[in-house]
């Protein structure tokens, strides 16, 4: 199979929003303890039905024994479908067991992943000791069945610890820092509880959020892939596809093929969230926002 290997998104953290004793919101950088995997992949017509990764025996996780998982990824196809992206486990003291699909607590999102244009999911072990986790899930892989599916996929899965020095982050200060617990990994989700795919393909404006008067507009989270690379635009505004007032979210990422902002950012009240890209190129992704 043809496919590209390169690194997905500088994702070496992951951010989070902690309530601050009503002085607004505070981020929160978490770092993962395990990269499983980050990754471009490009599916042609020929590719095979299903691909195990990161390849081989899959991420060896005797050593580092991450607990707590965070899977994403955003697919962008020119046609088909896909049937499933699963995140997989095994045991095994020197060469892994049978992998299965993970046994633990799916905290958000599904397991496997049905998704065609990209998902978030959290997982959980509820392991009693590391040691009883570090044997269960010695062994790390995320199969992707193709089905139909031709385009590209970007995807990355990481871990985190249990317990003080992993997830929450470690040493001193008054708890975690996050919302949740030292467990569970800290992630966006958390402060913005809503999703939205991404559909992108004109150049110029494109909304992908429309406006709600008196509330405000919290991005947490958007990855978005391309067919090819595009100049990329957060803009803001009202009207038709932000065209009346319309403001700069962010700079003018260049000749982008794929993207992701984890730094949560809110828009003005009543206003709408559009893409503007600079040319007409194929783009599809993942919003994870508040509208309060």
């Amino acid at each position: 199979m043809k496919h590209i290997l390169n690194i997905l998104f500088s994702l070496v953290t992951i951010s989070c929003v902690q309530a601050l004793n009503g002085q607004g919101t505070a981020q929160v950088q978490v770092n993962p303890d395990c990269q499983v995997l980050a990754i471009s992949l490009t599916f042609t017509a020929g590719s095979p039905s299903t691909m195990t990764l990161p390849g081989g025996n899959g991420f060896d996780n005797r050593a580092l024994a991450c607990q707590n998982y965070l899977l994403q990824y955003v697919a962008t196809a020119t046609s088909g479908t896909l049937s499933s992206i699963a995140f997989q486990v095994a045991g095994g003291a020197v060469t892994p067991g049978s992998f299965s699909n993970f046994g633990g607590t799916v905290s958000t999102g599904i397991n496997p992943n049905t998704s065609s244009t990209g998902a978030i999911t959290t997982f959980a072990t509820g392991c009693a000791s590391a040691t009883a986790c570090t044997v269960k899930n010695s062994w790390l892989n995320v199969v992707i069945t193709r089905n139909n599916f031709v385009g590209t996929i970007q995807i990355s899965a990481y871990g985190w610890k249990q317990g003080a020095g992993g997830a929450a982050g470690g040493g001193g200060g008054g708890g975690s820092g996050c919302v949740g617990t030292q467990a569970t990994p800290c992630i966006v989700t958390t402060a913005c509880p809503n999703e939205a795919a991404v559909s992108v393909s004109s150049s110029g404006l494109t909304q992908i959020l429309a406006l709600s008067a008196g509330k405000a507009i919290t991005v947490c989270h958007i990855s978005v892939g391309f067919a090819s690379g595009v100049n990329f635009q957060l803009e803001y505004g009202t009207g038709s596809a932000c065209a009346g007032g319309t403001t700069a979210a962010t700079g003018v990422y260049q000749a982008v093929q794929g993207i992701a902002l984890d730094v949560p950012f809110t828009l003005p009240a009543s206003q709408a969230l559009c893409v503007n890209l600079g040319s007409g190129v194929a783009g599809g992704g993942l919003l994870v926002y508040a509208q309060q």
